[in-house]
């Protein structure tokens, strides 16, 4: 019998729950709270409420203690501190090799590409012919990156832009959060959206990986900086590596 057979005969006795004890304190990152409950390192899930709320998919991350000082140009004060030294913490991004790390600089498409390779937990090796082929190959061949260019410096060592970084970093993360419906009149200048790209870019503010800007805009075209990308994943709490990632075949 399966769990939907069980809640199907809405016994009131009946009760299915488990309980773990995780060596970490616990936070829900996705998923409804119905049938969840989190006490510091233990977690107590109620099956039946689980399956009865319709939702399909939970996540849950470890909490534990983030070096705040990662970064000699990142002041503690900072509007972006908190998520570049979080999701730096975690493995998702780094750092360059004189102890900065540069937040205002712009992100280019091939370190983007790397990210998300990184994030879905593949082995870092840089190509001796171009440093991010295998990176970017990936991205483009799974469809998160929808410029085929030729995968040279020239085409790649370029900015992102905020359309192609939240397009891909939406997708890619997988998250299937609390949903609020986004209406594409909200955001006003959603006509300059690739057309390709806008779907998956009103699920991102119904999310809440993005916010958009004070005056309604999303800025589509123009480019996103280092500390803008670490606060969006920040935002849908992917701050550490999957362990999934999907090669290139």
């Amino acid at each position: 019998m399966t769990l939907v057979d069980l809640v199907a005969q809405d016994a009131d006795d009946l009760s299915l729950n488990a309980e773990f004890h995780m060596p970490y304190g616990v936070k829900q990152v996705a998923g409804v709270k119905n049938g969840v409950s989190i006490q510091g390192k233990t977690v107590t899930l109620n099956y039946l409420e689980m399956i009865k709320s319709g939702c399909k998919e939970w996540a849950f991350e470890s909490v534990k203690s983030v070096n705040q000082n990662v970064f000699m140009d990142v002041k503690p004060d900072a509007w972006y501190a908190k998520a570049v030294n979080y999701v730096a913490d975690g493995g998702m991004v780094n750092g360059f090799g004189d102890g900065k790390f540069y937040p205002d600089g712009q992100l280019t498409l091939a370190q983007l590409c790397k990210i998300i390779y990184v994030g879905l937990g593949g082995d870092v090796h840089n190509d001796p012919q171009y440093w991010a082929k295998k990176y970017v190959e990936n991205a483009v061949h799974i469809g998160y990156i929808l410029d085929e260019k030729p995968i040279v410096k020239g085409n790649w060592d370029v900015p992102a832009t905020r359309e192609q970084a939240v397009y891909a970093i939406t997708l890619a993360a997988r998250r299937q959060m609390s949903f609020k419906k986004i209406n594409s009149e909200e955001v006003k200048d959603f006509n300059s959206i690739d057309e390709r790209m806008r779907d998956v870019i009103l699920w991102a503010y119904g999310i809440e990986a993005i916010n958009g800007r004070p005056d309604g805009t999303f800025g589509p075209k123009e480019t996103i900086t280092r500390a803008e990308l670490c606060q969006l994943l920040y935002n849908i709490h992917w701050t550490v590596p999957k362990s999934d990632i999907r090669k290139n075949s």
